[in-house]
């Protein structure tokens, strides 16, 4: 084997809640992570410090959150959530074009809200985009694909446009969307933007009330799919150091459904395999399965597995579906018991079960195959209690070089 060590990076979206009362990471059973734990190092860290910790990180925490994890400051590069989302599902982009993301959602014959993700029900949305591609005309060349459950990349494929525009997302139900404004009203290129935009979020509408997916969808009981949600508009990607170089590693590959974690690992410099989109079991299956792969593991030093479950049951305010999510994965963690690699087991951001949204705070850090405390479970609160503590994931990965270097 070309690696005698893999690095494990497993990071478990929104996993944590604020350490108070009932957690689901306390509350779940999970014998093996704390396995893990009795035989490695438990302390914490903060993937989004409070200086990054702004409306777009309560709004769109994981970019910010992953790019913490892998060592960046968020706050030393322009990095928008549309140009990511458009990379991390692998769509055609280059500099200069707009790239917004977008959430398929349900609004009622006024306009307002009822659902921001359409139920989270993806029956017909792919057919649904694909001939809103061809009967939406705004006078630019466009395309639009769904990513991710509810969630779409809106790439217009000119540089004639502007990102300094407001979101049409008012991220809450019972109201009516925004409507896009520029942020600067002497800038005719973001007036015009914003104009486009309007126009192409009406005619969105208009289309996909009426469409056969939507009769289809109302007549089996489910949400219809008939507004689109933007935010986070961008033009341009930084360019970004290499994680391999900054710390000294070999190589990595990403394994992650399409979106803002692949992405942010694409972006500095992680090669990447796809989930498919699928249940969350099967989600989990094919992800491990591909980490375990002798393939996988001979050509990668680094495998990163992000699972995404446990963050849709938070901000879905169900703590029993939270911890079921985590024990799902607890199931699959045996397989680095007593082995011979090195497991990072974290989070990218809190996603609390009582607020359904994302908190500010510190996660719990699990580094297995680098030593051993005292500590003999994984969760918020013996995460507080750890000496270890990691402000930035610069001191994580500095942390875990040091320690990779003497084995």
């Amino acid at each position: 084997m070309r690696y005698k060590k893999n690095i494990y990076i497993i990071v478990v979206d929104g996993m944590p809640d604020i350490p108070q009362g009932i957690t689901a990471l306390k509350k779940a059973s999970k014998p093996n992570i704390d396995t893990l734990a009795k035989n490695g190092i438990v302390g914490r860290f903060l993937p989004i410090s409070k200086k990054n910790w702004n409306k777009t990180a309560f709004a769109s925490a994981s970019q910010i959150g992953n790019l913490g994890i892998l060592g960046y400051d968020a706050s030393k590069y322009y990095v928008r959530r549309g140009p990511l989302e458009a990379i991390g599902a692998d769509l055609e982009y280059q500099n200069g074009w707009l790239a917004i993301r977008g959430d398929i959602a349900t609004v009622d014959e006024n306009l307002i809200i009822k659902d921001r993700r359409a139920g989270r029900n993806i029956l017909g949305l792919d057919l649904l985009i694909d001939d809103l591609n061809e009967k939406i005309h705004v006078g630019y060349k466009f395309h639009m694909q769904r990513t991710f459950g509810h969630r779409v990349s809106l790439v217009f494929k000119t540089n004639d446009l502007s990102d300094k525009i407001t979101d049409s997302d008012p991220f809450k139900t019972g109201v009516r969307p925004n409507k896009v404004k520029p942020l600067n009203r002497r800038s005719k290129k973001a007036v015009r933007t914003a104009k486009v935009l309007n126009e192409f979020l009406k005619k969105f509408h208009e289309l996909a009330k009426k469409h056969r997916v939507n009769v289809d969808r109302i007549a089996k009981g489910i949400l219809p799919a008939n507004y689109l949600l933007t935010r986070d508009a961008g033009t341009s990607l930084p360019k970004l150091e290499s994680f391999f170089s900054m710390f000294g590693f070999d190589n990595g590959v990403a394994i992650a459904e399409n979106g803002v974690m692949k992405a942010t690992c694409k972006l500095v410099g992680f090669e990447s395999i796809a989930v498919p989109e699928m249940s969350h079991e099967s989600m989990l299956d094919f992800a491990f399965e591909k980490a375990k792969h002798p393939s996988v593991k001979r050509k990668y030093q680094i495998i990163y597995m992000h699972l995404k479950g446990v963050d849709e049951a938070g901000h879905d305010k169900n703590l029993e579906k939270k911890i079921k999510a985590i024990e799902e994965i607890d199931y699959r963690m045996e397989y680095f018991i007593d082995r011979d690699d090195i497991v990072i087991l974290l989070s990218d951001h809190r996603t609390d079960y009582r607020t359904g949204k994302h908190e500010y705070g510190y996660v719990p850090v699990l580094i297995y195959g680098l030593g051993k405390d005292n500590y003999k479970k994984f969760d918020e609160f013996t995460a507080m209690k750890s000496r270890l503590i990691f402000n930035t994931g610069k001191q994580l990965w500095r942390f875990i070089a040091k320690r990779f270097e003497k084995e």
